[in-house]
């Protein structure tokens, strides 16, 4: 509680908002603190649950909700290193420990606040890879570039706020559009399932792709066998059972 403000640093005002909820809180018999994660003070999340404990421990039926920063965010924080971030991945490339990097969907000059730091540090790389469907600043700086397909085009799974693990489908097969590849003329009369322009892959794939050596296994086993690892690293989802056999509301992940 030592991030919790003085006595004297509260002004009138919030005295009495504070006291305003403390009052409702005290009549209430199921309070939920709903409680942000990307726009409040790096302590706030912890207090938040501080809060929800000693009300349980006043005896209320008490939740606590936290709010993700975005899309997937849920599964990516189970599935996260506790350890890992971008002050430590600078640090290790800065010290040498890194020559390498790859970067999956993923722009660091999005959130990390010392720009020219991170500019320095990916400078000092021999190679980064970035494998994206954004043009994003990290692209623009890499050495190679591929090309991934967006989420509407791959599929994928998407865990919710709920904890509930749900299966977005392929809605289409992005290309070149025909204006392009027939330069003004008639379409091309060639019939075939390709469509020009539809190289970019899903970015597990191509991770797939490198990890065998540039064997290029079957879209089926290699989902299938993601979703075992995914069952395998996490416990909750263990029960979900095959990536075909979940509903369309998805399923709750266990023990949420």
């Amino acid at each position: 509680y030592a991030a919790l403000p003085e006595i004297e640093q509260v002004t009138r005002s919030q005295q009495e908002n504070i006291s305003v909820l403390a009052e409702k809180l005290r009549i209430s018999q199921r309070p939920i603190i709903v409680c942000a994660t990307e726009t409040v003070r790096q302590q706030t999340p912890a207090l938040a649950a501080d809060v929800a404990l000693l009300l349980q421990a006043a005896g209320k039926q008490a939740g606590l909700f936290y709010l993700m920063p975005g899309a997937n965010a849920f599964a990516a924080g189970l599935l996260s290193d506790e350890t890992a971030s971008v002050e430590t991945l600078i640090e290790d490339i800065e010290k040498g420990s890194i020559q390498g990097l790859i970067l999956v969907e993923s722009n660091p000059f999005w959130k990390f606040p010392d720009r020219q730091r991170l500019e320095k540090a990916l400078e000092r790389l021999e190679l980064m890879v970035v494998m994206d469907y954004m043009n994003s600043e990290a692209a623009q700086k890499a050495h190679i570039f591929l090309p991934t397909a967006t989420l509407y085009e791959s599929g994928g799974v998407y865990t919710n706020q709920e904890a509930r693990a749900q299966v977005a489908q392929p809605a289409y097969r992005g290309g070149i559009p025909i204006a392009l590849t027939g330069g003004g003329d008639h379409p091309p009369r060639i019939y075939g399932t390709g469509i020009p322009g539809n190289e970019p892959a899903a970015a597990w794939q191509l991770l797939a792709y490198l990890i065998d050596d540039g064997q290029q296994p079957a879209a089926k086993d290699l989902r299938a066998g993601i979703w075992n690892w995914l069952a395998e690293t996490e416990s909750g989802f263990k029960d979900l059972g095959a990536i075909e056999e979940i509903p369309d509301d998805g399923v709750r992940r266990a023990n949420s």
